[in-house]
Order: C-alpha cells, then sequence, then structure tokens
C-alpha cells in the first residue's frame, strides 16, 4: 500500500522486483480492510495505521516518517507487535528488504506479532469505555 503522493514509488517497485517473494505493491487503497485481511506482512509509517494491523493481525514492519509516531512505534516494537526500523531518513532499502525476509521466514514470530496485536487491539474497547461511563454514573 502506498499512497499517491509518495515520491520513492519507482525505488519501491524496484525493490519489491529484486525480492524472490511475491509481493504486491498497491497505490491509492480504497478499501484498506480488505487489502489488510488479504496480506501476509504490511510495511507501512508509524501512525494510526499501525492499530488497524494490530486489529487485523497483519504483521508489520514499520518506518517513523513524522515526529508524533517514534514513541508509538517504539512502544509497538518492544511489545513485539510490530518490527520498528526507526526514522525513514536513517533506513536503506537493503535494510526494509532485510527485515521482510528475516519476517517472511520466521512463521513464529509473525504468528507472535498477530497474537500481540490482537490482544492490544481486540475491537471491544468503544464498549470497556460505555461500560466505565455507566459505572462512573451509577
Amino acid at each position: 500500500m502506498i499512497g499517491a503522493s509518495n515520491p520513492h514509488y519507482d525505488q519501491l517497485n524496484l525493490l519489491v522486483q529484486s525480492l524472490n517473494f511475491s509481493i504486491k505493491l498497491v497505490q491509492n487503497v480504497t478499501d484498506m480492510p480488505q487489502l489488510m485481511a488479504w496480506a501476509d506482512i504490511a510495511i507501512a509509517a508509524g501512525g494510526s495505521t499501525n492499530w488497524g494491523l494490530a486489529f487485523m493481525g497483519l504483521p508489520s514492519v514499520i518506518i517513523v516518517i513524522a515526529d508524533n509516531q517514534q514513541k508509538i512505534a517504539e512502544k509497538l516494537h518492544e511489545q513485539g507487535i510490530i518490527i520498528n526500523l526507526g526514522w525513514h531518513q536513517a533506513i536503506t532499502l537493503e535494510q526494509i528488504k532485510l527485515a521482510v525476509q528475516a519476517l517472511i521466514r520466521d512463521r513464529a514470530r509473525r504468528e507472535r506479532m498477530i497474537q500481540k496485536g490482537q490482544q492490544l487491539i481486540d475491537g471491544k474497547g468503544a464498549m470497556r469505555v460505555v461500560s466505565e461511563m455507566v459505572n462512573m454514573l451509577a
């Protein structure tokens, strides 16, 4: 998944073609949940998409592209939910390639990432908030 304004499409496409894995680089996604359900691994920025990736059980290699993403990416990495490669300006295409290859080859790690992500984001958060609000009023 890559945004329409991402200036690195050509570089990423070359990287994808150089790997010995079946990888699909998609631009301008309109149905993100369907694509997440289809995918085995994602490479994504460190923003709010991480919560959707965790909920969908999609092991992810994350690249931080904004200051407000740094702590989230670090914490999710510490919890074993994502692989945080760090700040985008300090990462090479080779590092991305190696991280993806390692994750593809490590089924047990992917399964742990799926389990931990879905435990963190279980889809029941709104109900817990409402329950707490009701309890506060009682």
